[in-house]
């Protein structure tokens, strides 16, 4: 859109900088006309002829009261909407600027939402308002018209009777046939007549109404000073347009609009002709828009907007009275995706629907629920006693997922992740009481989900500390701070060096040598995993190439790599790997990549066609953590697995637990059975070592032999050869 097309904004306020935020918020929407006080903001009002004027009440000289009621008093000007801007709005304030003409209040800092959805909306009312009203102005004019010449012959009925009856009969026609309610009142107020439209639209007949007076008919008891006002201005010779109410015959409120003009008679006002057009279809819509500003279209329950201008209010509250208590609950359902994956997103919806609504169930009439997005909620809390009721509220907001919900025939329980923050003295700005919702609650998701906790400042602390290492992470994936560690595998038969497992390590340039347990889990919540774990492939592949071709008897070493489930269900995995294996030339039975039992579980249908893929091309695959998961040996056959790793946990108790021997035994019987290698990982002891020994392991990794080392303690391990100590 060019300038040329935008709406026009009038923002009057003497502080520039204010001026500056507003046009930095508003200007890519709307063209802009600024001034700095009262008196030039009339001017340009009546030059420029904006469409919204943004008004700031706190000026010298000539406050926005003033300014706003020289607006509405002057003609050019009088129909623009005047929005009062201002850092402190008391109710009598509200008021009185309500009375004055402006049609709302933004409070001061500004909410740029707030803003934009205000603006937007008084824009496009003023906009069906203009319509309307160039609809009524011309068929204003055009009943005036006929008025105005009807006027003129009722004046000259005494001269000319015979022109006297053909117009009258032709004001007849007109009168009748209007679709507006026509009244004609004499000056005292009594009614001389009303047409067809006037009984159509409030009910009355003719002879109900004729000779009563307007005021005690269809006028409200709370407007009957209004009507006066209206009344007494026609007669002063005023035309008087207005928007108002008025009552049906039933005692129904109607919103009308109002045209007033005197009927003058040689130069003497005789009277009143009074028009009223039924605007409820035009309010209705307008309150439709309102409604469709503020409230998520699924649901029908606020959105952010709406919630965040209930927050800001009550902020505004919490200053003004202090034992005003308010709190926020953000809540977010755990594993949604799942939903949608396996029932729809149309059931997805249908279930968000059931959700909000059963939250509505746990929470008072005076509390605000909203949608923020997607499967995330958020809660404001008023006027409650004490945190127990608050996490009362979140413990009956926690239960909803714990009982069944039945989506088409589908039962489906999600759990439900909630953030609170009940401390809501020390903020200014309502963006900042959301953000530390959402800090709680994603603190809740990373210790287990299902539950709720409370906001600390700690925890915002640990917010920033993880989003700069997300940062500092991403930096070091492609700034080749990752190296790559290497743990020996070692033969137990032939008492020697077998292959490696590749570990990444992050040489930090101030933290130094960062281990995988700090920056893994950051790495697989953000989705780097997927880059990092590239990383690891090609250095490792590059890696092993180098030890073959360089360091004489290395050219039978493996090397054995882990894969993440982000990994592994990554489409272009098995086709990087191919390519890495090609450029450096390594033959693919030299490269294993780590699976976990979890992975495999969890994903079995897809899992068994990509291990089909990889196994295709020779490379193998090691079932890692085994026995700490499922512990399921009957799946073991249905995939094609090339060996295990006996877990750590079990190994650490050998020498301890004979249970724990009788698990290896069997674990090692099983592979036996199934042609499968095995190795024993977490050997720290030669304890352990000679039950190892004694079952016939095949392959054993641990501390006992080496911790991982960087690739020239690697390279000298193969070159000076490695047996097991006897």
């Amino acid at each position: 859109m060019n300038d040329f097309d935008k709406r026009k904004i009038l923002i009057v306020d003497d502080v520039p900088t204010n001026i500056t935020v507003l046009t930095e918020i508003l200007m890519s929407d709307y063209k802009m006309v600024c001034a700095t006080n009262g008196k030039d903001a009339l001017k340009l009002a009546a030059s420029s002829v904006p469409d919204l004027i943004l008004l700031d009440i706190m000026m010298p000289d000539m406050d926005g009261y003033e300014a706003c009621r020289q607006l509405k008093s002057d003609d050019r000007t009088k129909n623009i909407p005047v929005i009062f801007l201002t850092a402190k709005k008391e109710e009598e304030d509200e008021v009185k600027g309500l009375e004055l003409g402006a049609v709302d209040y933004i409070s001061k800092p500004f909410s740029s939402v707030i803003l934009r959805h205000k603006v937007r909306i008084h824009m496009e009312l003023k906009l069906h308002r203009d319509n309307l009203e160039d609809i009524i102005r011309e068929r204003t004019i055009e009943i005036s018209k006929s008025h105005y010449k009807l006027h003129q012959e009722i004046t000259e009925r005494i001269q000319v009777q015979k022109a006297l009856i053909e117009q009258r009969a032709y004001f007849l026609q007109l009168f009748e046939n209007s679709p507006q309610a026509i009244m004609i009142v004499e000056p005292d107020g009594k009614v001389v007549g009303v047409n067809k439209g006037f009984e159509k639209i409030f009910g009355y007949a003719v002879k109900e109404i004729k000779g009563q007076y307007n005021k005690n008919l269809i006028v409200p008891e709370d407007m009957v000073a209004e009507d006066e006002t209206f009344h007494q201005n026609i007669l002063s010779g005023k035309i008087i347009s207005k928007e108002t109410f008025r009552l049906h015959k039933n005692g129904e409120l109607i919103p009308v609009s109002f045209l007033g003009y005197p009927a003058v008679v040689k130069d003497q006002i005789e009277g009143l002709f009074i028009l009223y057009r039924d605007i409820s279809e035009r309010k209705k819509f307008e309150a439709q828009m309102l409604h469709q500003s503020f409230h998520d279209s699924l649901t029908g329950i606020p959105n952010r907007a709406l919630l965040m201008e209930r927050l800001g209010r009550s902020l505004e509250r919490s200053k003004r009275r202090k034992e005003y208590q308010f709190a926020v609950l953000m809540i977010d359902l755990d594993n949604f995706k799942s939903v949608n994956d396996s029932i729809g997103h149309l059931a997805g919806d249908k279930f968000l629907i059931q959700f909000s609504d059963q939250i509505k169930q746990c929470i008072r009439s005076t509390d605000t629920i909203a949608r923020m997005g997607g499967d995330e909620f958020a809660v404001l809390l008023e006027e409650f006693n004490g945190p127990r009721e608050v996490f009362k509220i979140a413990k009956r907001i926690s239960n909803i997922g714990k009982s069944s919900f039945f989506i088409e025939r589908n039962e489906v329980k999600i759990s439900a992740s909630i953030g609170i923050v009940i401390e809501t003295k020390s903020y200014d700005r309502a963006e900042n009481i959301l953000r530390d919702a959402d800090i709680a609650m994603y603190r809740v998701k990373e210790t287990g989900k299902s539950s709720f906790r409370v906001f600390k400042k700690k925890m915002r602390k640990m917010t920033l500390e993880s989003l700069k290492m997300q940062n500092d992470l991403r930096q070091a994936i492609f700034n080749d701070e990752l190296v790559l560690y290497y743990q020996p595998i070692v033969s137990v038969a032939e008492q020697e060096l077998i292959g490696f497992e590749a570990l990444v390590r992050w040489q930090h340039p101030v933290k130094g040598m960062v281990g995988p347990d700090l920056f893994i889990p950051l790495a697989e919540e953000t989705d780097l995993i997927l880059p990092l774990g590239r990383v690891v492939i090609r250095e490792a592949c590059r890696q092993l190439k180098q030890w073959h071709n360089n360091i004489p008897g290395a050219d039978s070493l493996t090397m054995n790599v882990n894969i993440s489930t982000k990994q592994f269900m990554d489409g272009d995995l098995t086709d990087f790997i191919i390519k890495e294996l090609e450029e450096n030339k390594l033959a693919p039975e030299y490269l294993n990549l780590e699976i976990t039992e979890s992975l495999i579980i969890k994903n079995a249908k897809s899992m068994i066609s990509k291990l089909s893929v990889l196994k295709s091309h020779g490379i193998n695959v090691v079932l890692d953590d085994f026995g700490t998961g499922y512990s399921s040996l009957s799946y073991i056959q249905d995939f094609q697995i090339d060996s295990i790793k006996i877990d750590r946990s079990f190994i650490n108790d050998m020498d301890r637990d004979s249970g724990s021997v009788e698990i290896v035994k069997i674990i090692l019987a099983l592979c036996r059975n199934l042609g499968l290698g095995v190795v024993a990982e977490g050997v720290e002891r030669r304890t352990q070592l000679d039950i190892l020994r004694e079952l016939n392991c095949e392959k054993i990794q641990g501390f006992y032999f080496s911790k991982p080392v960087n690739k020239d303690k690697a390279a000298d391990l193969i070159k000076n050869g490695f047996t097991i100590l006897e």
